[in-house]
């Protein structure tokens, strides 16, 4: 798409919105972190497996001044994330530019995204509604612990169709050889918790590393206790004094007073809104999401 517009000093600049490539996802790496996300160190590698053709950017010049992507997972859902615009061309329309490409790009899909409080009166100019706050949280690794139950292990060690069938059980979203890239990234730590007397999963947590610390991205599990399990088996592999970083929705009660009793300290909220009928996510077992903008 090419278009004409003009910066914050009245001059006209030729703008093309256009997809971004696969060598070119360092972009979207560095506009999660200019907005606040604290992104894997990698993520944008990662995230291109999700959709290909996802991924938007509006350019000056060869200059990136804006970004968007809108994931279609099938035909039924999508996922809206990096809004991003240079302050130079705030308030110019090139916000709602990208955004409407998004929408176009997502179709008559339902869609799904999360902002921040003072974003969601654009959206809701838009036909969104929200659903559900999202906290996020930091803990602080107290150090490396070897006493780990026998039950929690590498879920690497089964098949990987016995981890993404876990999977599907509580998110609604078709991304299998997206999951599989994303559970075997590199400095990252996966472990699963099995029930004691069989190969059946009770949940599974990644580390996955950051530009400050580790994310836990997912933590899904049946349960809380096994989700705190899992938490602490993950942690006590690093040194004292590691951050880590968890995003989970407020409505799963079990997980937030896990928070309480972790002490985890709680560093932003988002809002999850949707367009079109929510999506059928099993919200009491997520315990961190995968990744915040790509749903």
């Amino acid at each position: 798409m090419e278009l004409i517009d003009t910066d914050k000093t009245g001059q006209q600049v030729k703008v093309i919105i256009r997809n971004l490539v696969y060598n070119e996802m360092f972009v979207m790496d560095k506009v999660a972190e200019i907005i606040g996300r604290n992104p894997g160190l990698k993520d944008g590698e990662f995230l291109f497996r999700a959709d290909s053709k996802g991924f938007f950017a509006a350019i000056d010049n060869s200059n990136v001044i804006g970004t968007i992507s809108s994931i279609n997972y099938d035909d039924k859902i999508a996922f809206i994330g990096f809004h991003y615009v240079d302050e130079f061309f705030s308030n110019t329309g090139l916000k709602e530019k990208l955004f409407e490409a998004a929408l176009n790009a997502a179709g008559e899909r339902s869609i799904g995204l999360n902002c921040r409080e003072e974003q969601a009166k654009l959206y809701e100019s838009y036909g969104f509604k929200p659903s559900f706050n999202i906290i996020s949280f930091e803990g602080i690794s107290g150090g490396i612990n070897k006493s780990i139950p026998p039950n929690i292990m590498s879920p690497l060690i089964l098949h990987f169709d016995d981890l993404y069938n876990y999977y599907k059980k509580i998110s609604p979203y078709e991304r299998k050889i997206f999951l599989n890239y994303w559970v075997n990234q590199p400095m990252s730590l996966l472990l699963g918790k099995y029930a004691e007397d069989d190969d059946e999963y009770k949940g599974f947590g990644l580390f996955k590393p950051c530009r400050k610390g580790f994310r836990l991205s997912p933590l899904i599990a049946d349960d809380s206790s096994s989700a705190e399990e899992i938490l602490i088996s993950l942690v006590s592999h690093y040194e004292a004094g590691t951050p880590y970083y968890l995003d989970m929705p407020e409505t799963n009660i079990e997980g937030m007073r896990m928070a309480e009793r972790l002490s985890l300290k709680e560093t932003g909220r988002l809002i999850r809104m949707y367009k079109g009928s929510e999506h059928e996510i099993s919200l009491n077992n997520i315990y961190s999401f995968t990744n915040l903008e790509v749903g």
